[in-house]
Protein backbone atom coordinates (compact mmCIF):
# COMPACT_ATOMS: atom_id res chain seq x y z
CA UNK A 1 0.00 0.00 0.00
CA UNK A 2 3.17 2.46 1.11
CA UNK A 3 4.34 2.22 -2.79
CA UNK A 4 0.72 2.01 -4.15
CA UNK A 5 -0.20 5.67 -2.02
CA UNK A 6 3.50 6.98 -3.22
CA UNK A 7 2.70 5.95 -7.29
CA UNK A 8 -0.69 7.46 -7.22
CA UNK A 9 0.62 10.69 -5.65
CA UNK A 10 2.84 11.07 -7.94
CA UNK A 11 1.02 10.35 -10.58
CA UNK A 12 -1.67 12.87 -9.37
CA UNK A 13 0.91 15.81 -9.31
CA UNK A 14 2.64 14.95 -12.94
CA UNK A 15 -0.58 14.88 -14.41
CA UNK A 16 -2.48 17.96 -12.44
CA UNK A 17 0.55 20.22 -11.99
CA UNK A 18 3.71 19.37 -13.39
CA UNK A 19 3.49 18.07 -16.73
CA UNK A 20 0.83 20.55 -17.78
CA UNK A 21 2.98 23.49 -16.41
CA UNK A 22 6.52 22.78 -17.00
CA UNK A 23 5.61 20.45 -20.46
CA UNK A 24 2.63 21.31 -22.12
CA UNK A 25 3.17 19.38 -25.24
CA UNK A 26 3.64 15.86 -23.85
CA UNK A 27 0.28 16.37 -22.21
CA UNK A 28 -1.66 14.61 -25.14
CA UNK A 29 -5.47 15.12 -22.51
CA UNK A 30 -6.99 12.51 -21.03
CA UNK A 31 -4.24 11.75 -18.46
CA UNK A 32 -2.29 10.22 -21.17
CA UNK A 33 1.15 11.47 -22.35
CA UNK A 34 2.18 8.21 -24.70
CA UNK A 35 1.14 8.02 -28.43
CA UNK A 36 1.17 4.36 -28.31
CA UNK A 37 -1.26 3.86 -24.98
CA UNK A 38 -4.18 5.49 -26.97
CA UNK A 39 -5.51 2.34 -28.49
CA UNK A 40 -5.58 0.49 -25.16
CA UNK A 41 -7.06 3.40 -23.60
CA UNK A 42 -9.99 3.58 -25.77
CA UNK A 43 -10.61 -0.17 -25.54
CA UNK A 44 -10.76 0.20 -22.44
CA UNK A 45 -13.11 3.19 -22.14
CA UNK A 46 -15.34 1.15 -24.98
CA UNK A 47 -15.11 -2.26 -23.03
CA UNK A 48 -16.61 0.06 -19.73
CA UNK A 49 -19.43 1.98 -21.28
CA UNK A 50 -20.14 -1.65 -22.53
CA UNK A 51 -20.10 -3.02 -19.02
CA UNK A 52 -22.51 -0.19 -17.47
CA UNK A 53 -25.05 -1.27 -20.35
CA UNK A 54 -24.84 -5.25 -20.18
CA UNK A 55 -23.54 -5.90 -17.12
CA UNK A 56 -20.48 -7.75 -16.00
CA UNK A 57 -21.10 -10.43 -18.20
CA UNK A 58 -19.88 -7.99 -20.74
CA UNK A 59 -16.50 -7.77 -19.25
CA UNK A 60 -13.59 -9.65 -21.28
CA UNK A 61 -9.49 -9.86 -20.58
CA UNK A 62 -8.80 -9.39 -24.09
CA UNK A 63 -11.19 -6.94 -25.85
CA UNK A 64 -9.81 -6.75 -29.39
CA UNK A 65 -7.48 -9.19 -27.95
CA UNK A 66 -5.97 -6.08 -26.04
CA UNK A 67 -5.42 -7.14 -22.49
CA UNK A 68 -3.83 -3.55 -20.72
CA UNK A 69 -7.63 -2.87 -22.09
CA UNK A 70 -9.31 -5.69 -19.97
CA UNK A 71 -7.50 -5.05 -16.98
CA UNK A 72 -7.99 -1.02 -17.25
CA UNK A 73 -11.96 -1.17 -17.59
CA UNK A 74 -13.12 -2.24 -14.29
CA UNK A 75 -11.63 0.83 -12.98
CA UNK A 76 -13.02 2.79 -15.45
CA UNK A 77 -16.82 1.16 -14.48
CA UNK A 78 -16.54 1.56 -10.80
CA UNK A 79 -14.36 5.17 -10.72
CA UNK A 80 -15.27 6.49 -13.74
CA UNK A 81 -13.55 7.08 -17.20
CA UNK A 82 -11.46 9.99 -15.99
CA UNK A 83 -7.61 10.32 -15.35
CA UNK A 84 -8.04 10.10 -11.65
CA UNK A 85 -9.24 6.28 -12.82
CA UNK A 86 -6.34 6.07 -14.86
CA UNK A 87 -3.74 6.88 -12.42
CA UNK A 88 -4.93 4.60 -9.79
CA UNK A 89 -4.95 1.49 -12.41
CA UNK A 90 -1.60 2.50 -13.18
CA UNK A 91 -0.67 3.55 -9.74
CA UNK A 92 -1.68 -0.40 -8.38
CA UNK A 93 -0.11 -2.13 -11.54
CA UNK A 94 3.20 -0.49 -10.86
CA UNK A 95 3.68 -0.38 -7.50
CA UNK A 96 3.07 -4.39 -7.85
CA UNK A 97 5.96 -4.25 -9.86
CA UNK A 98 7.85 -2.47 -7.73
CA UNK A 99 7.11 -4.94 -5.15
CA UNK A 100 8.70 -7.85 -7.35
CA UNK A 101 11.88 -5.43 -7.54
CA UNK A 102 12.22 -5.28 -4.52
CA UNK A 103 11.60 -9.22 -3.72
CA UNK A 104 14.07 -10.03 -5.84
CA UNK A 105 16.63 -7.61 -4.91
CA UNK A 106 15.66 -9.22 -0.90
CA UNK A 107 17.64 -12.11 -2.05
CA UNK A 108 20.80 -10.34 -2.69
CA UNK A 109 21.07 -7.32 -0.50
CA UNK A 110 20.02 -6.26 3.13
CA UNK A 111 16.85 -4.65 3.71
CA UNK A 112 18.01 -0.78 2.79
CA UNK A 113 20.09 -0.91 0.31
CA UNK A 114 16.89 -3.11 -1.74
CA UNK A 115 14.38 -0.63 -0.80
CA UNK A 116 16.34 2.11 -2.16
CA UNK A 117 16.93 0.24 -5.12
CA UNK A 118 13.23 -0.43 -5.47
CA UNK A 119 12.37 2.82 -5.11
CA UNK A 120 14.46 4.09 -8.04
CA UNK A 121 12.55 1.63 -10.19
CA UNK A 122 9.47 3.08 -8.79
CA UNK A 123 10.30 6.90 -9.48
CA UNK A 124 12.59 6.28 -12.70
CA UNK A 125 11.79 8.78 -15.29
CA UNK A 126 12.85 6.46 -18.04
CA UNK A 127 10.19 4.60 -17.70
CA UNK A 128 7.74 6.96 -16.96
CA UNK A 129 5.95 7.28 -20.20
CA UNK A 130 4.57 4.06 -20.09
CA UNK A 131 3.76 3.55 -16.28
CA UNK A 132 2.13 6.60 -16.05
CA UNK A 133 -0.37 5.78 -19.78
CA UNK A 134 -1.67 2.64 -20.52
CA UNK A 135 0.72 0.16 -21.71
CA UNK A 136 1.71 -3.36 -22.14
CA UNK A 137 4.86 -2.92 -21.07
CA UNK A 138 3.68 -2.86 -17.28
CA UNK A 139 2.21 -6.16 -17.52
CA UNK A 140 5.11 -7.86 -19.52
CA UNK A 141 7.98 -6.57 -17.22
CA UNK A 142 5.03 -8.15 -14.06
CA UNK A 143 5.27 -11.54 -16.02
CA UNK A 144 9.36 -11.25 -16.55
CA UNK A 145 10.20 -10.42 -12.92
CA UNK A 146 7.33 -13.30 -11.83
CA UNK A 147 9.33 -15.77 -13.59
CA UNK A 148 12.67 -14.30 -12.70
CA UNK A 149 11.41 -14.43 -8.83
CA UNK A 150 10.43 -18.69 -9.36
CA UNK A 151 14.21 -19.24 -10.82
CA UNK A 152 16.14 -17.51 -8.40
CA UNK A 153 13.60 -18.64 -5.33
CA UNK A 154 14.16 -22.36 -6.44
CA UNK A 155 17.76 -21.71 -6.45
CA UNK A 156 17.94 -19.89 -3.00
CA UNK A 157 15.84 -21.82 -1.04
CA UNK A 158 16.49 -25.36 0.36
CA UNK A 159 15.24 -27.25 -2.49
CA UNK A 160 11.68 -28.92 -1.29
CA UNK A 161 9.02 -30.31 -3.74
CA UNK A 162 6.48 -28.51 -1.68
CA UNK A 163 8.37 -24.83 -2.15
CA UNK A 164 9.01 -25.58 -6.05
CA UNK A 165 4.82 -25.84 -6.21
CA UNK A 166 3.78 -23.19 -3.55
CA UNK A 167 6.22 -20.82 -6.50
CA UNK A 168 4.09 -22.32 -9.29
CA UNK A 169 1.39 -20.21 -9.23
CA UNK A 170 4.08 -17.21 -9.95
CA UNK A 171 5.53 -19.24 -12.89
CA UNK A 172 2.17 -19.43 -14.28
CA UNK A 173 0.74 -16.16 -13.65
CA UNK A 174 4.50 -15.20 -15.09
CA UNK A 175 3.97 -17.31 -18.34
CA UNK A 176 0.88 -15.79 -18.82
CA UNK A 177 1.51 -11.98 -18.58
CA UNK A 178 4.37 -12.81 -21.24
CA UNK A 179 2.82 -14.61 -24.10
CA UNK A 180 -0.28 -12.69 -24.13
CA UNK A 181 2.25 -9.40 -24.19
CA UNK A 182 4.73 -10.19 -26.36
CA UNK A 183 5.03 -13.79 -27.04
CA UNK A 184 7.62 -13.85 -29.15
CA UNK A 185 9.86 -13.51 -26.25
CA UNK A 186 9.55 -16.93 -25.10
CA UNK A 187 13.09 -18.12 -26.31
CA UNK A 188 14.05 -16.30 -23.54
CA UNK A 189 12.27 -17.50 -20.89
CA UNK A 190 13.41 -21.08 -22.22
CA UNK A 191 17.05 -20.16 -21.37
CA UNK A 192 16.14 -18.13 -17.85
CA UNK A 193 14.29 -21.73 -16.85
CA UNK A 194 17.32 -24.08 -18.22
CA UNK A 195 19.61 -21.87 -15.90
CA UNK A 196 17.34 -23.95 -13.06
CA UNK A 197 19.77 -26.57 -13.76
CA UNK A 198 22.84 -24.87 -12.42
CA UNK A 199 22.30 -25.57 -9.07
CA UNK A 200 25.07 -25.93 -5.89
CA UNK A 201 27.08 -28.96 -5.40
CA UNK A 202 24.86 -30.31 -2.04
CA UNK A 203 21.67 -29.49 -4.07
CA UNK A 204 19.15 -32.75 -5.25
CA UNK A 205 19.83 -32.87 -9.47
CA UNK A 206 17.03 -34.46 -10.28
CA UNK A 207 13.98 -32.90 -8.46
CA UNK A 208 15.68 -29.99 -10.20
CA UNK A 209 15.37 -31.43 -13.39
CA UNK A 210 12.03 -32.84 -12.60
CA UNK A 211 10.79 -29.22 -12.55
CA UNK A 212 12.78 -27.57 -15.42
CA UNK A 213 11.05 -30.66 -17.15
CA UNK A 214 7.30 -29.27 -15.55
CA UNK A 215 8.53 -25.64 -16.41
CA UNK A 216 9.53 -26.12 -19.61
CA UNK A 217 6.20 -28.46 -20.36
CA UNK A 218 3.90 -25.55 -18.84
CA UNK A 219 5.65 -22.77 -21.19
CA UNK A 220 5.48 -24.64 -24.15
CA UNK A 221 1.78 -25.89 -23.60
CA UNK A 222 0.74 -22.66 -22.57
CA UNK A 223 1.98 -21.47 -25.65
CA UNK A 224 0.45 -23.44 -28.36
CA UNK A 225 -3.07 -22.92 -26.83
CA UNK A 226 -2.82 -19.10 -26.89
CA UNK A 227 -1.46 -19.19 -30.15
CA UNK A 228 -4.20 -21.14 -31.14
CA UNK A 229 -7.04 -18.89 -30.02
CA UNK A 230 -4.83 -15.48 -30.51
CA UNK A 231 -3.22 -16.45 -34.13
CA UNK A 232 -2.81 -13.51 -35.64
CA UNK A 233 -1.26 -11.34 -32.16
CA UNK A 234 1.30 -14.32 -32.14
CA UNK A 235 1.86 -13.97 -35.89
CA UNK A 236 3.04 -10.31 -35.65
CA UNK A 237 4.30 -9.29 -32.31
CA UNK A 238 7.18 -7.59 -32.97
CA UNK A 239 6.55 -5.63 -35.89
CA UNK A 240 7.96 -1.71 -36.46
CA UNK A 241 4.94 -1.13 -39.12
CA UNK A 242 1.89 -2.05 -36.90
CA UNK A 243 3.83 0.23 -34.14
CA UNK A 244 3.78 2.98 -36.68
CA UNK A 245 -0.11 2.59 -37.57
CA UNK A 246 -0.81 2.92 -34.05
CA UNK A 247 1.25 6.23 -33.22
CA UNK A 248 -0.73 7.68 -36.42
CA UNK A 249 -3.86 6.42 -35.62
CA UNK A 250 -3.38 8.27 -32.17
CA UNK A 251 -1.95 11.58 -33.38
CA UNK A 252 -4.82 11.94 -35.25
CA UNK A 253 -7.28 11.43 -32.81
CA UNK A 254 -5.45 14.14 -30.51
CA UNK A 255 -5.50 16.65 -33.42
CA UNK A 256 -1.82 16.62 -33.63
CA UNK A 257 -0.30 17.39 -37.19
CA UNK A 258 0.40 14.26 -38.95
CA UNK A 259 3.45 12.79 -40.82
CA UNK A 260 3.52 11.23 -44.16
CA UNK A 261 2.23 7.64 -43.69
CA UNK A 262 4.20 5.09 -43.62
CA UNK A 263 4.45 2.63 -46.31
CA UNK A 264 3.44 -0.57 -44.51
CA UNK A 265 4.81 -3.23 -47.16
CA UNK A 266 8.28 -2.63 -46.33
CA UNK A 267 10.79 -3.83 -49.35
CA UNK A 268 14.16 -6.67 -48.59
CA UNK A 269 12.51 -8.90 -46.84
CA UNK A 270 13.92 -12.31 -46.34
CA UNK A 271 12.54 -15.91 -47.77
CA UNK A 272 13.06 -18.95 -45.80
CA UNK A 273 15.06 -21.76 -47.64
CA UNK A 274 13.33 -24.72 -48.94
CA UNK A 275 16.21 -26.54 -49.70
CA UNK A 276 17.18 -27.75 -46.24
CA UNK A 277 14.68 -29.02 -44.44
CA UNK A 278 16.47 -30.69 -41.72
CA UNK A 279 17.88 -27.05 -41.02
CA UNK A 280 14.55 -25.70 -41.33
CA UNK A 281 13.70 -24.15 -37.67
CA UNK A 282 17.36 -22.72 -37.60
CA UNK A 283 16.10 -21.29 -40.64
CA UNK A 284 12.71 -19.97 -39.71
CA UNK A 285 14.62 -18.26 -36.83
CA UNK A 286 16.98 -16.58 -38.72
CA UNK A 287 14.24 -15.76 -41.42
CA UNK A 288 12.15 -14.18 -38.37
CA UNK A 289 15.35 -12.28 -37.24
CA UNK A 290 16.10 -10.88 -40.54
CA UNK A 291 12.37 -9.48 -41.32
CA UNK A 292 12.05 -7.85 -38.27
CA UNK A 293 15.59 -5.92 -38.43
CA UNK A 294 15.27 -5.27 -42.00
CA UNK A 295 11.63 -3.91 -40.99
CA UNK A 296 13.05 -1.57 -37.85
CA UNK A 297 16.15 -0.29 -40.41
CA UNK A 298 13.41 0.38 -43.08
CA UNK A 299 10.76 2.06 -41.15
CA UNK A 300 12.68 5.30 -40.59
CA UNK A 301 13.69 7.04 -37.13
CA UNK A 302 16.25 9.42 -35.80
CA UNK A 303 18.23 7.49 -33.55
CA UNK A 304 18.96 3.93 -35.75
CA UNK A 305 21.86 2.75 -35.44
CA UNK A 306 23.61 0.53 -37.43
CA UNK A 307 20.97 0.71 -40.02
CA UNK A 308 22.96 -0.98 -42.74
CA UNK A 309 23.19 -4.48 -41.03
CA UNK A 310 21.21 -7.53 -41.51
CA UNK A 311 22.86 -10.29 -40.69
CA UNK A 312 22.84 -13.00 -43.41
CA UNK A 313 23.57 -16.22 -41.42
CA UNK A 314 24.21 -17.45 -37.83
CA UNK A 315 28.05 -17.26 -37.92
CA UNK A 316 27.55 -13.65 -38.40
CA UNK A 317 25.07 -12.88 -36.29
CA UNK A 318 26.81 -14.49 -33.21
CA UNK A 319 29.56 -12.24 -34.04
CA UNK A 320 27.48 -9.43 -33.62
CA UNK A 321 26.45 -9.99 -30.11
CA UNK A 322 28.84 -7.99 -27.98
CA UNK A 323 28.24 -5.10 -30.11
CA UNK A 324 24.37 -5.88 -29.62
CA UNK A 325 25.11 -5.93 -25.69
CA UNK A 326 26.99 -2.76 -26.39
CA UNK A 327 24.27 -0.89 -27.62
CA UNK A 328 21.73 -2.77 -25.40
CA UNK A 329 23.42 -1.82 -22.08
CA UNK A 330 25.04 2.01 -23.22
CA UNK A 331 22.51 3.51 -25.94
CA UNK A 332 21.74 6.06 -25.90
CA UNK A 333 25.00 7.24 -26.18
CA UNK A 334 25.80 11.03 -24.15
CA UNK A 335 26.19 12.98 -27.79
CA UNK A 336 22.16 12.01 -28.23
CA UNK A 337 21.43 13.18 -25.09
CA UNK A 338 19.31 16.18 -25.19
CA UNK A 339 18.43 15.63 -28.86
CA UNK A 340 14.78 16.28 -30.09
CA UNK A 341 12.64 13.17 -30.53
CA UNK A 342 10.05 12.02 -32.60
CA UNK A 343 7.31 12.76 -30.25
CA UNK A 344 7.28 15.52 -27.30
CA UNK A 345 7.59 12.91 -25.27
CA UNK A 346 10.58 11.36 -26.63
CA UNK A 347 12.16 14.67 -26.54
CA UNK A 348 11.26 15.58 -23.20
CA UNK A 349 12.68 12.35 -22.26
CA UNK A 350 15.96 12.44 -24.32
CA UNK A 351 16.82 16.15 -21.95
CA UNK A 352 16.12 14.18 -18.78
CA UNK A 353 19.07 12.01 -19.91
CA UNK A 354 21.26 14.24 -18.50
CA UNK A 355 20.20 13.43 -15.29
CA UNK A 356 20.04 9.57 -15.23
CA UNK A 357 22.20 8.67 -17.73
CA UNK A 358 25.22 8.65 -15.97
CA UNK A 359 23.39 7.54 -12.79
CA UNK A 360 22.73 4.63 -15.06
CA UNK A 361 26.23 4.06 -15.96
CA UNK A 362 27.04 4.08 -12.45
CA UNK A 363 25.09 1.59 -11.53
CA UNK A 364 25.69 -0.57 -14.41
CA UNK A 365 29.54 -0.69 -13.18
CA UNK A 366 28.85 -0.98 -9.69
CA UNK A 367 26.02 -4.28 -10.55
CA UNK A 368 28.97 -5.99 -12.17
CA UNK A 369 31.81 -5.01 -9.56
CA UNK A 370 29.05 -6.93 -6.87
CA UNK A 371 29.70 -10.01 -9.14
CA UNK A 372 33.54 -9.96 -8.52
CA UNK A 373 32.96 -9.20 -5.32
CA UNK A 374 30.86 -12.47 -4.96
CA UNK A 375 31.83 -14.66 -7.96
CA UNK A 376 30.41 -17.84 -6.12
CA UNK A 377 27.24 -16.65 -5.57
CA UNK A 378 25.41 -18.71 -8.15
CA UNK A 379 22.01 -16.83 -8.14
CA UNK A 380 23.37 -13.18 -8.92
CA UNK A 381 25.32 -14.83 -11.80
CA UNK A 382 21.68 -16.42 -12.83
CA UNK A 383 19.75 -12.84 -12.42
CA UNK A 384 22.34 -10.73 -14.24
CA UNK A 385 22.68 -13.21 -16.77
CA UNK A 386 19.27 -13.61 -17.94
CA UNK A 387 18.54 -9.80 -17.90
CA UNK A 388 22.05 -9.72 -20.71
CA UNK A 389 20.36 -12.64 -22.58
CA UNK A 390 17.11 -10.65 -23.09
CA UNK A 391 18.54 -7.35 -23.52
CA UNK A 392 20.86 -8.95 -26.25
CA UNK A 393 17.52 -10.63 -27.49
CA UNK A 394 15.95 -7.61 -28.66
CA UNK A 395 19.01 -5.33 -29.52
CA UNK A 396 19.83 -7.71 -32.20
CA UNK A 397 16.77 -7.44 -33.41
CA UNK A 398 15.90 -3.66 -32.86
CA UNK A 399 17.54 -1.06 -34.26
CA UNK A 400 15.98 1.84 -32.95
CA UNK A 401 17.59 2.93 -29.77
CA UNK A 402 13.81 4.60 -28.48
CA UNK A 403 12.64 1.75 -29.55
CA UNK A 404 15.02 -0.69 -27.46
CA UNK A 405 15.22 1.73 -24.96
CA UNK A 406 11.40 0.65 -24.19
CA UNK A 407 11.74 -2.81 -24.42
CA UNK A 408 14.75 -3.43 -22.36
CA UNK A 409 13.36 -1.26 -19.92
CA UNK A 410 12.46 -4.25 -17.52
CA UNK A 411 15.99 -6.48 -17.54
CA UNK A 412 17.82 -2.61 -17.79
CA UNK A 413 16.46 -0.91 -14.51
CA UNK A 414 16.79 -4.17 -12.82
CA UNK A 415 20.86 -4.19 -13.41
CA UNK A 416 20.29 -0.63 -12.39
CA UNK A 417 18.34 -0.96 -9.44
CA UNK A 418 20.46 -3.78 -8.68
CA UNK A 419 23.61 -1.83 -9.46
CA UNK A 420 22.54 1.32 -6.95
CA UNK A 421 21.64 -1.41 -3.82
CA UNK A 422 25.11 -2.47 -4.41
CA UNK A 423 26.09 1.07 -4.05
CA UNK A 424 23.77 1.76 -0.82
CA UNK A 425 25.23 -1.51 0.85
CA UNK A 426 29.20 -0.53 0.02
CA UNK A 427 28.77 2.61 1.67
CA UNK A 428 26.23 1.75 4.80
CA UNK A 429 29.63 -1.13 5.32
CA UNK A 430 32.19 1.38 5.35
CA UNK A 431 29.83 3.58 7.74
CA UNK A 432 29.69 0.71 10.13
CA UNK A 433 33.64 0.02 9.41
CA UNK A 434 34.12 3.66 10.60
CA UNK A 435 32.07 3.64 13.58
CA UNK A 436 33.89 0.55 14.60
CA UNK A 437 37.13 1.93 14.79
CA UNK A 438 35.93 5.03 16.76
Amino acid sequence: MCFFGLTFFTFCILGLFIIPCLAPGVDLGQGLISYDSFGFYETAKEQAEKIRQEGWSAWSPFPEKRFPSGCLSPFFVIFGTNPWALWAAQALFHSMNTLLVLAILLLFFPRIPSLLGALYYLFCPAQLEFTFSPHKDMFFSMGFFLVLWFILQIGALPFRIKIAFQTSAALLLGIFLVLVTRAYFYPVLVVGLSLLLLQGKKRPFLPVLGVFMASLFLLLGLRSVLKEKFHDKFASSLSPTSAIGETQKAKSSVSIPDQPAQDKELPGMATIPTSRKYFYPLDRWLWIYQNTRTGFNLSGGRTLVDEDFVAPSWGSLLFYIPRALQIGLLSPWPNQWGLEGSTPGSTLWKKMLFLFGPLHYVALVLIFYQLLRRPRYLNLWKMVLICLVAICFFSLMVSNVGTLSRLRSPFYLLLVSGGLATGAQILLQRRVLSHEKR
